[in-house]
């Protein structure tokens, strides 16, 4: 294990940074192990990867692009939060959840691409990614928190699939709130209901 106390990563802040190799069989990347390291790049997760922790690489403003391994499962909460030079995310198969705030703050992300395996995106996952005008949802996605897509100022357009279910609100902010430039909303054909609140405050919406 080398994570620590929340906001004691072992290697935080360690900003001369410019690397980093695991070892073959590392199962978890743990909590705010690389929190701060200003000097990283580029991340590749290798495969047997099952969990990236909370805060692994908070606030790596400089980190542009990350990989992520088939086996990974689970994205803790702000796990890549404040990376602000992060251009794209693909999220593979297996991963199930993506927990709150993961990629808040992400200001030069630009494409989320959510494979189909995952079915719950935490509260302000995306929250404030000013950049974000492409994001492909899971077909199985079932649940978002609060602004998962808040401020995302960029988004002109997104597909819901007909599995969604569920928006947890917090005082009417619904996963989209503000995003003045979303004008048009698809809808799976075969969807049952449109959760509460998930357009909250969308008033470009044209169709």
């Amino acid at each position: 294990q080398a994570g620590g106390y929340r906001h004691q990563g072992v290697f935080k802040g360690c900003s001369s940074l410019k690397t980093v190799e695991f070892e073959e069989g590392t199962e978890e990347i743990y909590g705010n192990i690389f929190a701060g390291c200003n000097g990283l790049e580029e991340i590749v997760i290798p495969e047997g990867v099952t969990k990236i922790n909370w805060e692994s690489f908070y606030d790596c403003a400089n980190l542009e692009k990350v990989t992520f391994p088939a086996s990974l499962l689970k994205i803790g909460e702000d796990a890549f939060n404040k990376c602000i030079s992060l251009k794209a995310v693909i999220i593979p198969e297996r991963v199930t959840e993506i927990g709150g705030g993961a990629f808040c703050d992400c200001t030069d992300l630009e494409r989320a691409v959510i494979g189909d395996s995952v079915t719950v995106i935490g509260r302000e996952a995306f929250y404030r990614c000013a950049k974000l005008s492409d994001v492909k949802l899971s077909n199985n996605l079932r649940e978002m928190g609060w602004q998962v897509f808040a401020d995302c100022v960029s988004l002109t357009s997104i597909h819901i699939p007909k599995s969604m279910e569920q928006c947890i609100s917090n005082s009417y902010l619904g996963p989209f709130a503000r995003c003045y430039n979303l004008t048009n909303v698809t809808f799976e054909e075969g969807i049952k209901k449109i959760p509460d609140v998930i357009f909250y405050g969308c008033n470009g919406l044209r169709e």
